[in-house]
């Protein structure tokens, strides 16, 4: 499991260390103990990759449901990552109806950090690499009179 120092447990008591103004902080909301653990065991790599720039931090959904909302994510589609950069207040939400991976993580805050992504748009919506090949394939079997 993840060290505390790498994915934290996110509550109001520590609250103003994940606002701090020099790193993004990705939010992980998730309803069960099973959940939290199956993110953090999943996501742990990514955080000690992103540790320079981004805070991790696990939060309770039911406990922070209304932070959830605040941060542009539907109530009760749990687990839910949200990405908050706190010197912009810009926000990047995670699709809630797909799983949360490492892969995904990582692809979505190169995308932030890059400075490629839009703030309040949901990150995995599409999937860019299948929507290329979908404009390729239509542009060559479709021919124009």
């Amino acid at each position: 499991m993840a060290t505390p120092a790498v994915i934290g447990e996110f509550s109001e008591r520590n609250m103003d260390t994940y606002m701090a103004p020099g790193k993004l902080t990705a939010y992980i909301f998730a309803a069960t103990e099973d959940e939290q653990i199956r993110i953090r065991r999943e996501v742990t790599s990514i955080a000690k990759k992103f540790e320079q720039y981004v805070k991790f931090g696990v939060a309770d959904a039911v406990e922070y449901a209304p932070m959830a909302r605040n941060l542009g994510l539907t109530e009760g589609i749990f687990p839910a990552l949200v990405v908050h950069a706190p010197m912009n207040d810009q926000v990047f939400p995670y699709n809630q109806r797909k799983k949360i991976t490492a892969s995904a993580v990582d692809g979505m805050l190169m995308t932030i950090l890059e400075g490629k992504a839009v703030s309040g748009e949901t990150y995995g919506e599409s999937d860019p690499e299948i929507e290329e090949m979908l404009e390729y394939t239509s542009t060559k079997w479709h021919d124009e009179l």
